[in-house]
């Protein structure tokens, strides 16, 4: 029992990833389907656009908006770092992974 703890506690990065990726499958196969805006919904059509416009959505984000650019900055900078295109299917995928890890 001591090495399944030492191990866990080691390891508990790994285990936590392991444990989020099982949770996430089901919401790209069963998810709720929104048909506004492309599948990003009402508020998600402004997220979206951050997603695409990167760095330069701070050209055009208003006061509300601008407190809530991180995550799109990091799911944009994430799809860079992979060299996936920035679409809407990639970048609303991603956002079903990052909130699902948060």
């Amino acid at each position: 029992m001591a090495r399944i703890a030492t191990f866990a506690r080691r390891h508990v990065n790994l285990l936590l990833v392991l444990a989020v990726i099982p949770l996430t499958v089901p919401l790209f196969a069963l998810g709720e389907k929104i048909d506004r805006k492309g599948g990003l919904g009402w508020d998600g059509s402004i997220y979206g656009r951050m997603v695409r416009d990167g760095l330069g959505a701070l050209q055009w984000v208003d006061s509300y908006y601008v407190q809530r650019i991180l995550p799109p900055l990091a799911i944009r900078l994430s799809l860079d770092l992979v060299r996936l295109e920035v679409t809407t299917r990639t970048s609303s995928r991603s956002s079903v992974v990052s909130t699902s890890s948060a």
